[in-house]
């Protein structure tokens, strides 16, 4: 972990050693494949596994404690605050959202979700505000899901932007 150090962007970083952990769950149908990971309140993380469409919590150690089911594939996740995380999740076709979570007492809730006219891939927060890639757009949001603005698109793209 390097939460509370500054890391210089320039530096290169060297592993010395890697851990595997296990992170099935029970419900879990096939392995995980995590898209994203953020650090919450108290050092949890928050990670989605695409293959599993979910959101689990983990302890300190590692250990899954909590889990949210979503209804598609969730493709990136950013912090919106210190126990909360946003979660684009995309079907490629009708299903195209942002969930908003929360940690409380050890659970992961869903505070709300809201559906986007738009594919959603990676999604990132700055300075108060989000902004979401689509395939060929970059929009910018409020850290509670209203569109403010596209920020750029590539109108010569051939990926179908639905």
């Amino acid at each position: 972990m390097v939460s509370n150090q500054y890391v210089d962007p320039n530096k290169v970083i060297v592993i010395q050693e890697k851990t595997q952990f296990n992170l099935r769950t029970n419900t879990d149908r096939t392995n995980c494949s995590i898209t994203g990971i953020c650090e919450i309140a108290y050092g949890n993380l928050v990670i989605s596994d695409f293959s599993n469409l979910c959101v689990k919590l983990l302890d300190q150690a590692y250990t899954v404690i909590d889990q949210v089911n979503l209804p598609t594939r969730p493709w990136s996740m950013c912090n919106i605050s210190s126990d909360e995380v946003a979660v684009t999740i995309c079907d490629h076709k009708s299903l195209n959202e942002m969930h908003f979570l929360r940690m409380d007492t050890g659970k992961l809730n869903t505070i709300k979700h809201k559906q986007l006219n738009h594919r959603c891939y990676e999604i990132t927060h700055h300075k108060g505000y989000m902004c979401v890639t689509s395939g060929t757009a970059l929009l910018q949001y409020t850290t509670d899901g209203r569109l403010l603005k596209k920020l750029y698109e590539d109108e010569s793209s051939n990926l179908a932007d639905k």
